[in-house]
């Protein structure tokens, strides 16, 4: 980076701070009914003014070769510090008002979430290792109470308006949220194997986190509304937009996993996801055990490619030096083996459930099929 590269970036680092700043921030106030001290996030005199400023300079750098706004902002953690709870503040108020700071932190988030474009999994693992921390920290937050709950509110106004009378702005409105939606889901998970931190689980089942969310706060049911009406004028502007959210929460699952996996309780003694960490933890200490046992000696650590031929004719091709020790059994279990996206028997019978809507409303409705799942 030459030196006037540095100072643009320098400067615009600048301005971000300091709209941040003047956003707002907490303040401890006394709470009169507990007499305790709490923090309140309070608004800055012009806080919509400087959304709409950090709105402009992210555009504005859009068609630019370099990005320095978004990783300011994001290390400035204003979607924690600023958007969410300003968010939070509006959100069990309908006013004009709110919705308008709302649909202000709702056009930050879209760019700041948008889309990261991979075609495999290995591609994925080629990008910015804090690029994709961020995002799914990002979305995490999002995650939280309330959020999806004020954000989903504002496209029911826009929607109820029939299609001939809506403005410019309703169906703008329309595409913002939806872009959310689609951003929020296309937010791969963190693929984690024997590192078992509280953190790192979280961050492992955004995506179940998100069909669960999605459900709760009925955008499932509005998502679907949407598809079963894609031959309409008024929603085909739409169906690119809920095909892409459907393919992000479908994707890499198995129709075997969603038609048997609801009918385990999740409320059960023995809860799917510890007995996922168990079997993790036991596979790992196996694994040590193995190579433990099977320790190769000092001129023996080479690197190369091990090629592995079934009787089917296929092969499988390793990387991994511990092939060359390591148990047959436990090799083919780590190449092959695939991390499900989803674990809990709730996610799946939601899944389920959208399937059946999908086919019985859409599929069924729009083509003249007369598929059934109900018996699956």
């Amino acid at each position: 980076m030459d030196h006037e590269d540095h100072d643009i970036e320098q400067t615009n680092r600048n301005y971000i701070l300091a709209t941040c700043a003047a956003l707002g921030g907490f303040e401890e106030k006394l709470n009169i009914s507990s007499g305790k001290l709490e923090k309140v996030y309070m608004l800055g005199d012009e806080a919509l003014g400087c959304l709409k400023d950090l709105k402009r300079a992210i555009r504005a750098e859009s068609q630019t070769p370099y990005k320095t706004f978004l990783p300011a902002i994001a290390e400035f953690n204003l979607i924690e510090s600023d958007l969410i709870p300003i968010i939070l503040l509006h959100a069990r108020d309908s006013s004009d008002l709110a919705n308008r700071f709302i649909l202000a932190c709702v056009e930050l988030l879209v760019p700041m979430t948008w889309p990261i474009q991979y075609d495999s999994e290995e591609d994925l693992e080629n990008y910015d290792p804090n690029l994709l921390d961020r995002y799914r920290r990002y979305k995490l937050a999002l995650l939280q109470p309330k959020i999806l709950e004020a954000i989903t509110g504002l496209i029911t106004g826009p929607l109820s308006i029939p299609y001939r009378e809506r403005s410019l702005h309703d169906q703008t409105v329309i595409r913002l949220i939806l872009y959310f939606f689609r951003n929020i889901t296309s937010i791969p998970d963190l693929e984690a194997k024997h590192d078992l931190s509280e953190e790192t689980l979280r961050m492992a089942y955004l995506q179940q986190k998100t069909v669960l969310r999605f459900c709760e706060t009925g955008i499932m049911d509005l998502l679907m509304a949407i598809a079963s009406n894609s031959s309409e004028t008024d929603a085909s502007e739409w169906n690119v937009i809920v095909l892409e959210i459907l393919y992000n929460i479908l994707r890499n699952v198995s129709p075997k996993d969603v038609f048997n996996g609801d009918t385990v309780d999740d409320n059960d003694s023995t809860n799917i996801l510890s007995d996922k960490l168990a079997n993790l933890l036991r596979e790992e200490t196996r694994v040590k055990r193995i190579k433990t046992k099977n320790q190769p000696t000092r001129h023996g650590r080479f690197g190369g490619s091990f090629a592995i031929k079934g009787w089917d004719g296929n092969t499988l091709v390793s990387h991994k030096p511990e092939a060359a020790y390591t148990d047959l059994s436990v090799l083919l279990n780590d190449e092959i083996n695939v991390r499900k996206t989803y674990v809990s028997s709730t996610a799946l019978k939601n899944l389920k459930d959208m399937a059946q809507t999908f086919i019985d409303a859409s599929f069924n409705g729009n083509f003249g099929f007369d598929v059934d799942l109900s018996e699956v």
